[in-house]
């Protein structure tokens, strides 16, 4: 029975990451100052729920900067979910309105980069299109692979009959010289019968 528990707990959760779709949240903000960063929170339990203290926390680096970017999360597939990116000082909780058509300012922070719901569906959609244009691609590698193999085979089997059908016309050939030498064998006997009877 535990075996069984197991194996249906792995089955779910390999339908449960079928069913999501990795994402990476990216915003450009170059009004931060050292000590600040930028965090991303939505409507959907992934995103946090509208609840600032649960928001995803954005990165980056001297050489990215100003570019900030998320860990990869996984999202559900098409997820419809609204978003608000927004900065806070370091060790505070990242702050901004729910609507994520909004903006204010939070602390030393003078904006809310503003994360809308057509901005996380292009990038389900950006990521399904990639996802499409590399199962064609594979699917086309395939396809080129049987067709060379397909060819492979035909050249096998005409390299290989051929020379059955070449042997078979030379011994039917052979036989018919072997018919034609016999007849005029035949003859030549019959006409010398014929002499001698003379």
């Amino acid at each position: 029975m535990a075996l069984q528990q197991q194996l249906q707990q792995l089955q779910y959760q390999q339908q449960q990451q079928q069913q999501q779709q990795q994402v990476i949240f990216e915003c450009h903000c170059s009004t931060t100052i050292p000590g600040q960063f930028v965090a991303v929170v939505g409507s959907i339990p992934q995103l946090g729920s509208w609840q600032v203290n649960r928001a995803i926390r954005l990165h980056t680096s001297s050489s990215s900067f100003p570019l900030w970017s998320s860990s990869p999360i996984y999202l559900p597939a098409a997820a419809a979910a609204g978003g608000a990116a927004a900065g806070a000082a370091a060790g505070g909780a990242a702050g901004g309105g729910g609507d994520p058509t909004s903006t204010s300012s939070v602390g030393d922070f003078p904006q809310v980069l503003i994360f809308p719901l057509i901005l996380l569906v292009l990038l389900l959609l950006q990521q399904q299109q990639q996802q499409q244009q590399q199962q064609q691609q594979q699917e086309q590698e395939q396809e080129q692979h049987r067709m060379h193999l397909v060819q492979q085979l035909a050249w096998r089997v005409v390299h290989i009959t051929y020379p059955l059908h070449q042997q078979e016309e030379e011994k039917k050939k052979e036989e018919e010289d072997q018919q034609q030498q016999q007849q005029k064998q035949q003859k030549q006997q019959q006409q010398q019968q014929q002499q001698q009877q003379q």
